[in-house]
């Protein structure tokens, strides 16, 4: 993603939004890392998030993620094991199946993607 993408008008103006309703927004530059001659995008944000999931556990009764990373499964499981309601927002095709399931709620971008276009 180049800097132009990062930076896209829709995407300011979602992130604006977002924060003007108070949700917690990290935006972060993804970094390049090559493996066996394959170079990945990778931001390594998942340690962050769930470290705030926790931190913040007493200001919210509902966590919505936008992700579909089946990193968070163990994360989501002991928040609702302390009572938590979590719903999961990404698209189907990249989405864990363990993750889907593990949620109390799951909804697809894309079935409601004409609600929310900006």
């Amino acid at each position: 993603m180049d800097k132009d993408e990062f930076e896209s008008p829709g995407k300011k103006s979602l992130i604006s939004l977002l924060k003007r309703l108070g949700v917690t927004i990290y935006k972060k530059q993804p970094k390049h890392v090559t493996i066996g001659g394959i170079t990945i995008m990778r931001c390594d944000v998942d340690a962050v998030i769930v470290a705030d999931m926790f931190d913040r556990m007493d200001d919210y009764d509902i966590l919505i993620i936008f992700s579909g990373d089946k990193d968070y499964v163990y994360a989501i499981q002991l928040l609702q094991n302390k009572g938590k309601h979590v719903v999961a927002v990404s698209i189907s095709e990249d989405a864990s199946e363990s993750l889907i399931q593990t949620c109390d709620e799951y909804i697809d971008l894309r079935e409601i993607a004409n609600e929310i276009m900006l």
